[in-house]
């Protein structure tokens, strides 16, 4: 195959087309070095020139569309817990430690509810569940620990079987 400079880039990825004839069985093919794109069966140069080079007006529908930018997320919209939640949190339990008044706003009580954190106890009365004190207690060691996969634990297990052994 050679190149040759007549011919328009690939239609479809816009890499540069490999001309290539077969004189035993008289016709002419040309193939994107990329995508393996061809088209081939022509009987002239010419005629491989003028099919290859033909390009139409993409549908509307296939026009490239600009990618919108990035929405800038609230954390109120996010799915996880937030740090914003966590102090949230913190501060529901110093307000019912003696009674049960929170002034920590009901959307934040809702999110809270929603994650599992706080329970509904009805008449607008909510406690925290044992997710939330686990959250509260432990929130600074668990963010410490290391998260690690199955695969780690098992390596990790591994080379401390094989540490006894010798090996």
């Amino acid at each position: 195959m050679t190149n040759t400079n007549n011919l328009l880039p690939c239609p479809f990825c816009g890499a540069e087309p490999k001309y290539e004839v077969w004189s035993d069985r008289n016709y002419h093919k040309a193939e994107c070095v990329d995508c393996a794109f061809e088209f081939d069966y022509c009987q002239t140069y010419e005629e491989l020139e003028a099919s290859w080079n033909k390009r139409v007006a993409p549908a509307p529908c296939l026009q490239q569309i600009e990618e919108p930018a990035p929405v800038q997320a609230d954390a109120r919209d996010a799915v996880w817990l937030q740090p914003a939640d966590m102090a949230a949190l913190e501060r529901f339990a110093e307000t019912t430690d003696d009674d049960q008044s929170y002034d920590i706003g009901k959307d934040s009580v809702q999110r809270l509810s929603s994650f599992g954190c706080l329970k509904n106890c009805g008449f607008g009365r909510y406690e925290i569940t044992s997710f939330g004190s686990y959250l509260l207690n432990d929130w600074e060691r668990a963010r410490i620990l290391p998260f690690t996969t199955q695969a780690d634990r098992d390596a990790a297990h591994r080379a401390a079987i094989a540490a006894v052994k010798g090996e």
